[in-house]
This record gives structure tokens, sequence and C-alpha cells, in this order.
């Protein structure tokens, strides 16, 4: 998602696929204007250097006038259409209509309208000139003998209908009480302005950012024009954030009564005397008139910034805000014009929706888009341009390409916490640069080769002798990261161990088992305290074995205690597991203490599956050696327990209202991605709005705190 290069001057968006032969096409009726006001219009664009395509200069006589007109329309950036008092009396400027709002609607070509001596009201409704016009050829379609024909005339008519109601919507140029010379030179200026506003941006090729622009471009567009939108672009710094504000502004900007694009507004702040009072000047100067009035104040110019957006509809882009008085500064409390857009881009997730303008005003509409990197094929697309200047390695090449793209993935192999952090209210980590293997966060997950995992670990988990999985792999995949094959790891995440491979049989410490995708059972007395329960899953497919590999996406696992009223539903944090010719065993701990599960309570587990079979599960149960340690004995697990958010410990912000434990990390690390549809009671919604967040559990006296 970095830029490429730049397109060409002269160059638009749709030259790729007709070529740009000319800035604007003009639309018009000739016995109205062609002699006069057209013509006028028409020598003062091109002494603006602006290439302008009038018919009768470009048509030869007697040539189809539909292709030419068709291809001179998708090759200008731009229409100017003369709206006359006979302009719907001529079905050719009608037609030429339709094209250019077609024109529009696919591309970020510009249309003005100007109502020569017409009212955009008779445009809108069809009334006086356009009303007889349109009559006369409903007349001609009424008469006509030929089915076939006549149904053409009505859905012709029916789009010049459309597209005359369109246009009237439209910001235009009223020619009443103007003279003409003053509107001919404020349209050369505002197509100027229009055609040229990317110059201080020169439009860039971005690579990787396909759906991205098509979501911020939907966003920009989509959005009522009575609402105020905000848009917050979130992702570390270098993934392409302002470089896709950039483009989107630059084709956009034109749209909006002003607009205004600050970039690198941190570092334009960061211990700089009057850093913030230069930023507020750029944007009060470009969204309003220019004062000469010296202000040296950051609250005064920030009064003065809100009067000006209040009074105009905007597009503004805040470009690497860093601070929340930043975004106060610059947005104020006030409000802002309807149908106006602010896009903010940031590497903090809490700034925008904190600031005082969304705080004050409900209305408001706020949206987050969170940046992802790179796929691996467009890493290398990018890599090869800049060291081949082509999309492909050159002979040779092919394989350092490969290893150096592999290479430069910034992948994150461990995140650490103040024990004594204030809760977060979100943690946002881009989960397409925590590595699949060998990795953690800090009180959200924690994945280490199995190998690796001590041996008095494995033994207090009730796992006897796992060494047959030391030398094996196995090939993952997460929602955002494409597969990775890895060693065999362990996974710990909210008091739950698991380690998943492929393989025939449960492992042997796997004692009451059952058939199919449950079992049921009620927790047997011990003379020892219960420490955890074992659960394992076999899975399969009907199509192992008859494809090179299969796909299993990671069940569900729900265990209720039907006695004391408590379920919990575990969304493991990878996502996909791939089979080659043998069953997908999954294997877990779940840390349950007293208070969660003891003698006497009956339980259910269900494995819910989208595209597998559970073939058979099982359980064993875990006690302690009935002796009490030593007090300078360590706790072999005490750092897991050490955790907040696990069982037992700080589970209220994954609580639904229906009272089930919602245990998934995308809730911690990517809220705005989790989709809850298949394990979500109907419906249910979460207790709190979001889990605040905090590492390690609070002690008091050496102790663990009580939780839920």
């Amino acid at each position: 998602m970095v830029e490429l290069h730049e397109i060409s001057e002269g160059s638009s968006s749709s030259s790729s696929t007709h070529g740009c032969g000319y800035d604007v096409f003009l639309s018009f009726r000739g016995v109205d204007t062609r002699n006069s006001f057209t013509s006028h219009l028409y020598n003062a664009l091109m002494h603006a250097n602006i290439t302008t395509f009038l018919d009768d200069e470009e048509i030869e006589t007697g040539e189809d006038l539909k292709p030419e007109l068709e291809s001179a329309i998708k090759s200008s950036k731009a229409s100017v259409i003369v709206l006359s008092k006979n302009y719907a009396a001529s079905t050719w400027c009608l037609d030429e209509l339709v094209m250019i709002l077609e024109q529009r609607m696919k591309s970020s070509h510009v249309v003005i309208p100007i109502f020569y001596h017409v009212e955009p009201t008779h445009v809108r409704k069809q009334q006086s000139s356009f009303g007889d016009a349109m009559d006369r050829h409903r007349q001609k379609m009424e008469a006509e003998t030929d089915e076939n024909k006549k149904c053409q005339w009505a859905q012709k008519m029916d789009r010049w209908s459309n597209a005359l109601r369109e246009v009237a919507d439209l910001k235009g140029k009223d020619a009443n009480g103007r003279q003409e010379a003053t509107l001919i030179e404020v349209t050369v200026k505002d197509i100027f302005r229009r055609l040229r506003i990317s110059s201080g941006f020169p439009l860039p090729q971005l690579i990787g950012m396909d759906n991205s622009i098509k979501f911020v471009t939907s966003w920009l567009k989509e959005a009522s024009s009575h609402t105020t939108d905000i848009l917050t672009i979130l992702g570390i710094g270098g993934i392409g954030k302002t470089s896709l504000a950039k483009y989107v502004y630059t084709l956009h900007s034109h749209e909006f009564d002003t607009s205004c694009f600050i970039e690198d507004i941190s570092r334009r702040c960061d211990g700089k005397y009057n850093g913030m009072i230069d930023v507020q000047k750029q944007l009060y100067d470009d969204i309003s008139k220019p004062s000469s009035v010296q202000v040296h104040d950051v609250s005064i110019y920030t009064s003065k910034i809100e009067s000006a957006l209040a009074r105009k509809k905007v597009f503004l882009v805040l470009d690497d805000i860093g601070s929340l008085d930043q975004l106060d500064a610059l947005l104020g409390n006030k409000g802002l014009h309807p149908g106006s857009k602010v896009i903010i881009t940031t590497t903090d997730a809490w700034l925008a929706g904190s600031c005082e303008l969304l705080k004050l005003n409900g209305k408001l509409m706020h949206t987050k888009y969170f940046l992802d990197g790179l796929l691996e094929t467009e890493s290398q697309k990018l890599l090869c341009y800049h060291a081949f200047m082509c999309n492909d390695p050159k002979e040779g090449y092919e394989e350092v390409s490969k290893k150096l793209v592999k290479y430069c993935k910034p992948m994150l192999q461990k995140v650490v916490f103040d024990p004594e952090m204030s809760p977060l209210q979100l943690l946002s980590i881009d989960c397409d640069i925590i590595a699949l293997s060998s990795c953690e966060v800090e009180g959200v997950v924690k994945i280490q080769p199995i190998a690796g995992v001590q041996e008095k670990v494995l033994r207090s988990l009730g796992w006897n002798r796992p060494d047959f999985l030391n030398k094996r792999h196995v090939v993952t995949a997460t929602r955002l990261r494409k597969k990775e094959e890895s060693e065999i790891q362990m996974y710990y995440e909210f008091g739950i161990f698991s380690t998943i491979y492929e393989g025939i049989e449960m492992p042997s410490w796997i004692t009451d088992r059952s058939m199919g995708p449950s079992i049921s059972f009620t927790i047997p007395s011990s003379p020892s305290n219960l420490t955890g329960l074992n659960f394992c899953c076999v899975l399969t497919s009907p199509r192992i074995g008859s494809v090179k590999e299969v796909v299993i996406y990671l069940p569900v696992i729900i265990i209720s205690n039907i006695t004391k009223n408590r379920t919990w539903v575990y969304h493991h944090y990878l996502e996909r597991i791939f089979l080659f010719k043998n069953c997908l065993m999954f294997v877990s701990h779940w840390m349950f203490g007293m208070n969660e599960m003891e003698f006497g309570d009956h339980v259910t587990i269900t494995v819910r599956l989208n595209d597998a079979v559970t073939k058979e599960c099982g359980v064993s149960f875990v006690y302690d050696d009935g002796e009490e340690e030593e007090e300078e004995e360590e706790d072999v697990l005490g750092y897991y327990k050490s955790w907040n958010h696990i069982i037992g410990g700080d589970l209220t912000g994954f609580q639904l209202t229906t009272g089930e434990y919602i245990l998934s990390n995308y809730l911690i690390l990517q809220p705005l991605f989790l989709n809850f549809f298949y394990f979500r009671t109907a419906g249910a919604t979460f207790k709190d709005k979001r889990v605040h967040f905090r590492a390690f559990a609070q002690r008091k006296s050496g102790k663990l705190e009580d939780g839920p």
C-alpha cells in the first residue's frame, strides 16, 4: 500500500480505458447558443489552455454522431451542459445528457450545468419549454405504430426525464441577472480549479489498495447530504494511510464547496512554538477567505474555524493526528455544515471517537477503517517495480525476491505491558503483523512451540509425554494472515491452553470419550481439588484423501456448567488449519477452579463447526496432588494465572446479556471486525460496550483478586 508512481499530467482516472483527449465536453443546443454564449465560452476555455470538445469542430458533416459523441464524452475529464430554452427539444442533447451523467457515476467525471435563462425548477419538473419538448417527444412515441420502436421510445423518455431531474439537482451556475462575460470568467476559473485541483497532489497509482479505495469512496458518496460524517483511517506508520486519503481527496475534493488537506500534523506541531497555529492558519485560509489579521491564540483560531466550518459543505483530511488536543483545536465542538466530510488518519484508534465534536453532536456519524498490510503477491509487485521497473522479478531473481518480501514483513514477536497499567478502553493491534508462532501479547495470547514448553508445565496440565508432537509441523492461518507452516505450537488465551495437529487417535490422557460433536458428564468426587479440565475433539472432512489439502475452520467450543448456570463460548485465536491426510486433533486444557467446576456439577461440551465433522469428543480431569506446597515453591502456572482476562478472572467485558462469556480475542485486538452471528444467542448484546483491557490482574496480599 505504497505509492508506485504518479500519473503523468493531463491524464485522468478514465485514461486507462479511453485515453484522455479533452479536458471539457460542451453540451448545448445549437440554435440557442452556438453563435453566442457557447462560442464565447469555448474561446475562453481554449485561451485558458483547457482543451474543449465542440461538436461542429470535431465531427464531420454526415458522420454518425452517437459513437463520436460517446467517445468524446468518455475521453473528457469534465462536461459543461448549457441548459437553454430549446435544449430538451433535441433528442441528441438529451442522449448526450444521459451519457454524461452515466460517466459521472462511473468515474470522477466533473459535471457543471449552466442554467442559461431557464429556471432549475422547470428543468427538474419538466415545465415550461422543457415540459413542451417532452410532450412533443411523448406524442411522437404514442404515434409510433411499431411496438418495438414504441417500447424503445418509452425507455428513452424515462432516461431523459430522470437525467433532467438529476442535472437540475447538481450545483450549477445561473445566467439570470448576470453579465455573460462575468459568468464565463467564473465558469472557466471553476473548471480550471476542479481539473487542476490535484496539482498540489499528483494522483498516485497505488498497489494493493483497491478494496480500501472502494470502501473510502463508497463512504464519501453514499451518506446523506443532510448529515456530517467522520472517517478515521487506522493503521501502523508507513502502511499507506496518507496515500489512501490523498488519492481519494485528489479525485473528489472538487465535489464540495471547499476543501483542505493538511499533511503530517503531528510532526508540524511537535516541538514547534507556533506549530498548531500554523496548521490552524492553513485550514482556515483554505476553507475561508484568507485574513490579514494575525492570530496568536489557538482557542481564537479554533473559534474562527468553527464559524467557517458551519457555513460551507467542506471536505477535510487531517493527516497524522497524534493527540486529542490537535483534533479539538482543528474541529472545535460546534458542528459542521450538513454534507461535510472529514477524514482523519492516525495510529491511535481511541482519538477520533473521543474528540469534543463527536461527544457533543450526537447526529454525527463516525466510521473506523483499519488499513492492513500488503499481501505477499502485492508486496512482490511493489518490490519488483522498484528493483526491476516491472511487475515480475527478472530471471534468476525469483527466489531471492520471495525471501526478501518475507523478510521485510513486519512481525510482532512480543508486546509487554506495565503490570500496574490503567485499563485501556481499546487495544487495537493489527492481527496481520502478529506472528503465528513464537509470539506473545501479554494478557491476550501466548504462542510457543510445544517442544519448548517446560515439562513441569505440561505435567501440571495433565499432558503425559506429548513428545510425539515435537518433530511434527502444522499449516495454519488466521482471518487476516495467509497460511503458514510451523512447528506444532502451544496456544494460551483466557486461561485455556491448546494445541492443534494432524493425527488419528486422541492422546492417552483423555479418558472419557463420546462419539459425535458433544459430551455430557458429571464431575466425579475426589479427595483432591479440581484444577482443570482437559478436552479433546477429533475433526475430519469427507474431502480428506480426495484432494491435495483440506481447509478446516477451527470449531467454536461451548462449555456449559448446567448446575452453576455458566457458559463459556471459546473462539480460538487461529481461524484455519490445513489437513493433508489425517484428522484434526484439537487438544485443550481449561484452568477451571472451584468457583467454576466442582464435584457433582453437570457439564456439557459442544463443538460447533461450519464445514467439518466431529468424529469424537473426550475429557479428563486434573487435580492437585493433595499436598500443600511449600511457600517458597513457585507455582509453575503462576504467570498464566496472573493474566487478567481469564476464566476465574475479569471477564466482565466478554459477557452477553444472556449470561454467556464470549472468549474471543478479537474483542480486544480488532473489535470492529468480529462477527458473532454463529455463536451468539438471538437478540443478545454485550453487557459492556467494550472491553477495558488490563494485561495483568491486580493483586492483594500476594493473591489474585476474585473475579467473576
